[in-house]
């Protein structure tokens, strides 16, 4: 049996005025999440398998900004950026500009497996999406309360800002050690409040082994 190694953080840190009891919400959400990845590892899924679906419990849960619960660009929209790479064939998938697709680190493994290319963006990812069959919903489904209220805040104060909860870029890595290494970085991210549509920057760090956040 493969020996496994699994690792998961929600961002690029903590808000210090952030309530305790947020705190710990963030907590029981990326432990519920951890243990799903060392479920599917247990039961002997691949790390390519474990990642994706880890990322997408990241993505339906609205506490972090990736996926539901995204920020919002300075027109009140989501547009999201997700990544995939594979490191025992250096293979990677990448896309920017999502606005309509459930799970966009599922489209980036699309684009790794079933594209020619390693990146695609805005209505290229829509349309190859819609071609593979991936599940699309309305971008009102992205939109939080909170995250209303952060863009608020931006535009108040006339720049940008990070969500005041611990952000979630759906950080992940899974290793399998056996006869051979297999180590798979995914992340999944809206960004920042406030910015301006177009603006992407996660995605394009595929392939990196330390993912950039933001």
């Amino acid at each position: 049996m493969a020996r496994w190694a699994i690792a998961i953080h929600g961002g690029a840190g903590v808000d210090p005025n952030l309530p305790e009891s947020r705190q710990d919400e963030a907590k029981r959400v990326l432990a519920r999440c951890l243990q799903a990845g060392v479920d599917m590892l247990r039961a002997g899924a691949s790390a390519l398998d474990v990642v994706e679906a880890v990322v997408r419990e990241l993505e339906t849960d609205p506490f972090f900004n990736s996926g539901r619960g995204s920020a919002l660009t300075r027109r009140g929209t989501v547009e999201m950026e997700a990544s995939i790479m594979d490191g025992r064939g250096r293979r990677c998938g990448a896309v920017s500009g999502v606005s309509t697709v459930k799970n966009p680190v599922s489209l980036a493994r699309r684009v790794m497996d079933k594209s020619p290319h390693s990146y695609l963006a805005f209505e290229g990812a829509e349309e190859f999406a819609r071609e593979q069959g991936l599940e699309t919903v309305d971008n009102s489904y992205f939109i939080t309360e909170d995250n209303v209220g952060m863009l608020k805040l931006a535009k108040e104060a006339g720049s940008i800002l990070v969500r005041s909860v611990p952000r979630s870029n759906g950080h992940f890595i899974a290793t399998q050690i056996s006869s051979e290494l297999t180590s798979v970085f995914p992340v999944c991210s809206s960004t920042t409040a406030s910015r301006w549509p177009g603006r992407t920057r996660a995605a394009r760090w595929r392939g990196r082994t330390t993912t950039r956040a933001w």
